[in-house]
C-alpha cells in the first residue's frame, strides 16, 4: 500500500513524509504553525516531503500564503515538497504514506492513528468540553505511543518535535510498536 500512496500523491519514496491534518474542518492552530514554520526557512525539512490538509474554511488563506511564499522565496527548496489541499480524499493512503502525523486528538483520529501503527504529534484542542483532547493524547502518551504539544506552544514546538520525531527513526519505531499495541481491529465488530 506504501508503494501506491506514493504513486497517488507523487511523492519520492527516497524521502520522509509528514501527514498534518486538522480535520475536515482543518485547524487554524496547525496552520498557523506550519506557516511560521515555512515563514522560518523550514528548519529540520530538509530530506521530507509533507501532505498539508488545511481544511476547506482555511484553504483561501493558505492559498495566498502558499503564493506569497513562493514569490519571496520563504521555505527554499522546502516549500517545493509541501502538497497542501482543503481535504483528504484517501486517508488510508496518506497515513500508508505517512512516516509522522501531525493531528488533533479527537477520539476517531485516535482510534485511526492507532489502527495505522503511526507515530503522531498530537495538538489537542482546548475548544472541547472538559478538555477530552488532552485526556485521550495523553492517554497515548502515558504509553509512550505518542507526542504531544500544547495548542498554546503550536507555534513555536510544533514543527520543531515534528522535524525532530522524523529525524530519530528508532523513536518511530519504538512508538509504532507501542501505538500498535493499543489498536482496537474490527472494534466496530464487538
Amino acid at each position: 500500500m506504501k508503494e501506491e500512496a506514493f504513486k497517488f500523491y507523487n511523492l519520492d519514496p527516497a524521502k520522509k513524509h509528514l501527514f498534518i491534518v486538522g480535520g475536515s474542518l482543518g485547524s487554524g492552530t496547525l496552520n498557523n504553525a506550519m506557516k511560521k514554520w515555512i515563514s522560518d526557512g523550514c528548519p529540520g525539512g530538509e530530506n521530507m516531503q509533507i501532505i498539508w490538509q488545511c481544511g476547506k474554511y482555511y484553504k483561501p488563506s493558505v492559498d495566498t500564503f502558499m503564493k506569497e511564499a513562493a514569490e519571496k522565496g520563504l521555505g527554499g527548496e522546502c516549500l517545493k515538497q509541501i502538497t497542501h489541499s482543503d481535504f483528504i480524499r484517501r486517508m488510508d493512503l496518506a497515513y500508508a504514506a505517512a512516516d509522522v502525523v501531525i493531528s488533533r486528538s479527537g477520539a476517531s483520529s485516535i482510534s485511526e492513528l492507532c489502527a495505522a501503527h503511526k507515530a503522531s504529534v498530537f495538538v489537542p484542542s482546548p475548544n472541547v468540553t472538559e478538555d477530552h483532547q488532552t485526556h485521550n493524547a495523553m492517554a497515548l502518551v502515558n504509553k509512550d505511543a505518542a507526542l504531544t504539544v500544547k495548542d498554546a506552544e503550536a507555534s513555536e514546538k510544533l514543527m520543531k518535535t515534528a522535524c525532530e520525531l522524523m529525524a530519530d527513526t528508532e523513536k518511530i519505531a519504538a512508538i509504532e510498536k507501542n501505538v500498535a499495541k493499543l489498536a482496537l481491529a474490527d472494534a466496530a465488530m464487538t
